[in-house]
């Protein structure tokens, strides 16, 4: 008989420093150029190299937001920001096929199931905060086709390719690919929150919408616990959660619109990666109120 063996995740307490260090080096980062920019602007320099530096920050912070500004929110299309939208967007779409899989779905509803998952939480926050009510993947039905496409290629070809590569869902690099997907989508809804309303609070609850709510929608659904509600689970929501507030935090400090998308952007994938790979799990309700 084969004994399994039990393998202990990190508690909420990481004990891993490097981890924490990682995670938040790169918004130190953002807010050690925020003060060094400043410092420059006061030093005595003459005013055509102030101009000159100004004018090239503009146009990096242009490049870097054309390129991380994704879906909903991004008026400038580059081939990288396209590619890394629809990445994503093929990511979750994957997971919402596994998931109707599991449960022993129709093909209708496993379609369905992945275009909930990838573009149901940019849904509901699109009614939620947008003046038109209307969601992004109707503007652009690519994001339909995407979905369709990647779930009907998961349903007829994945089986066979796992079966003889020896593969599983849960290897590291689908759950990287996950993670990508996740600091992409909390940062856009971050940033289109933001856009919208102005506020801190709608920024992060923008980016944790679009990050997460689809696959809330698609586990209830499945009938499955929502994996972000409960704390037996490696942290999910949270990596979103710090993203977006990471990106929030930098704008409103007034760092660049591109260098406050890559902070957040790292922010969120550091800290999802190390909780994947450490087993870093969030404190649950019940042992804060146990602690009392």
């Amino acid at each position: 008989e084969e004994r399994r063996q039990t393998v202990r995740p990190a508690t909420f307490k990481m004990q891993q420093p490097a981890a924490i260090i990682i995670i938040f080096l790169s918004l130190l980062y953002g807010i050690a150029a925020i003060r060094s920019g400043a410092s420059e602007k006061a030093g005595k320099v003459g005013v055509g190299l102030i101009d000159t530096m100004r004018t090239r920050r503009s146009l990096c912070d242009t490049n870097i937001a054309s390129t991380l500004t994704l879906r909903g929110g991004a008026t400038r299309h580059t081939p990288l920001l396209t590619y890394l939208d629809f990445f994503g967007t093929s990511a979750f779409a994957f997971s919402g096929t596994l998931t109707s899989t599991r449960h022993s779905m129709s093909v209708v509803g496993a379609l369905l199931l992945s275009l909930i998952t990838a573009c149901g939480g940019g849904t509901v926050r699109d009614f939620l905060i947008t003046p038109k009510r209307q969601a992004f993947w109707v503007t652009d039905v690519n994001y339909f086709r995407c979905c369709l496409a990647t779930s009907l290629a998961t349903l007829f070809w994945y089986p066979k390719l796992a079966k003889r590569l020896k593969i599983k869902d849960s290897h590291w690099p689908f759950c990287l690919a996950d993670a990508i997907g996740l600091a992409a989508f909390a940062v856009i809804g971050a940033r289109k929150g933001l856009e919208a309303t102005g506020s801190l609070e709608v920024s992060v609850l923008s980016g944790l919408l679009s990050a997460c709510g689809g696959g809330v929608i698609r586990d209830v659904l499945a009938g499955d616990k929502p994996r972000i509600f409960h704390a037996d689970r490696t942290m999910y929501a949270s990596p979103a959660i710090g993203g977006a507030l990471a990106y929030a935090l930098l704008r409103r400090f007034g760092s660049g619109e591109g260098v406050a998308l890559a902070e957040g952007f790292v922010v969120a994938l550091a800290w999802r990666v190390a909780a994947y790979t450490r087993g870093l799990k969030g404190m649950g309700a019940r042992a804060l109120r146990e602690a009392e």
